[in-house]
């Protein structure tokens, strides 16, 4: 049984502060690869994604397959297909020049990044395919004082 367990958990280093304050640069998280192979990742989660360049980056799950997201002036809001709301970014700060609204594939997730307020850059959202995504953040192991378990919150509810 901690066979089957040891080999759904991998180490991945932060490599930079697009999850702060979640996740800080250096900090060492174990990631689980179980959602990956059940095919299910959840709204809010905190995930580990490849880009087409092999690059590893952590990122929070801000809608999900087959939901519609609607980017207007500084406000990403996610809709379910029935088309009511179910998450919002809350304010960016930069506004976007286009209204811009796109139904996500059946394997495709969009992410936001919990520091996507004080990045400055449109790079801190996006979608991803479901190979794209690694595994879900479970646990900081490094450094010893960072210890702890990773929160998994939904984005603000739509006001």
């Amino acid at each position: 049984m901690l066979g089957i367990l040891a080999s759904t958990l991998e180490a991945h280093q932060v490599a930079d502060n697009r999850m702060a304050p979640t996740l800080q640069v250096g900090q060492i998280v174990l990631i689980s690869r179980l959602p990956t192979w059940l095919g299910e990742f959840r709204r809010g989660e905190v995930v580990l994604v490849k880009d087409d360049n092999g690059a590893a980056y952590f990122s929070r799950v801000f809608a999900l397959p087959n939901e519609n997201v609607l980017l207007e002036g500084s406000r990403i809001t996610a809709y379910d297909p029935l088309l009511s709301p179910v998450s919002t970014s809350g304010l960016l700060p930069f506004a976007l020049q286009t209204l811009e609204q796109r139904t996500l594939g059946a394997d495709e997730y969009f992410l936001l990044d919990d520091n996507a307020l004080a990045l400055h850059t449109s790079g801190s959202f996006g979608s991803a395919d479901a190979a794209q995504i690694q595994g879900r953040a479970w646990l900081v192991v490094w450094p010893l004082s960072a210890v702890r378990f990773i929160e998994h919150r939904p984005p603000a509810q739509p006001q």
